[in-house]
């Protein structure tokens, strides 16, 4: 998909489409972070809500040398958890889990975690039944942790998602993709690319190589969203949460 079709596909255009790009910039390998002056101003600028995260935030951009901009990070713990204040959450804050709706214990081992609570654990809503090893071996409560497992969930689909596929094919939901089947979309545009690594937080990005392959928008499968400027699916709103906060910086 090339930057106009995905401009249309967004229903974005102009200044919003600028900023976009700009956030872009900040997403792909070997992109700076933001400045002094930029972290003052975003810490300003956001929601009184996510302040306390932050410092959190502004050290995982550090730890990957910028390749995840600060403000997607900051728009995913918007949508996750609300900066900790969701409703949908057992308890606020880091410690919260969400997401307690019963799953097939055949594909996931278990109807629901063990331990009573949500499959998605603290600010950055970790999935227990993706990450379950991680989560019993690590802090996800501590802010830092949980954002760091975030960022490196993005990585691997920034990455998995510009690779060049190889080898045989693969089913998604039953659907064959490579060899024999539905054409393989990757290596993706950067512009596609970075709202598919956004959507696949949502949805794995299986999910959104498979909405690719079969000529459809990129949030298809991701849960529904509309609550910011009309926006309608999960990057989308990212997006539109990112924009009047990158005009300012």
């Amino acid at each position: 998909m090339g930057l106009i079709g995905t401009t249309i596909k967004l229903g974005l255009g102009g200044t919003a489409f600028v900023l976009l790009l700009r956030a872009l910039s900040r997403t792909s390998a070997g992109s700076k972070v933001l400045t002094a002056a930029q972290r003052a101003a975003f810490r300003r600028l956001a929601p009184e809500r996510s302040r306390p995260y932050l410092d959190a935030i502004f050290a995982t951009e550090d730890s990957v040398q910028g390749q995840i901009s600060s403000l997607v990070l900051w728009a995913l713990l918007e949508l996750e958890t609300r900066s900790g204040t969701a409703d949908a959450l057992d308890v606020p804050g880091p410690s919260g889990t969400g997401d307690f709706g019963a799953r097939d214990p055949a594909k996931w081992g278990m109807a629901m975690p063990p331990d009573g609570r949500g499959w998605g654990r603290g600010l950055w809503q970790i999935d227990y039944g993706s990450h379950r090893e991680w989560l019993e071996t690590h802090d996800w409560t501590d802010p830092v942790v949980n954002c760091g497992k975030a960022v490196s969930i993005l990585i691997e689909n920034w990455n998995y998602l510009k690779a060049t596929p190889t080898g045989a094919g693969f089913k998604v939901k039953g659907v064959l993709i490579g060899p024999g089947g539905l054409p393989d979309p990757r290596p993706l545009g950067d512009m596609t690319a970075f709202l598919a690594m956004i959507a696949g937080y949502n949805c794995g990005r299986f999910g959104v190589l498979l909405a690719l392959a079969q000529g459809l928008d990129v949030d298809t499968y991701t849960t529904p969203f509309k609550r910011t400027n009309g926006a309608t699916g999960y990057s989308k709103e990212a997006v539109k949460l990112i924009a009047p906060i990158e005009a300012k910086l």
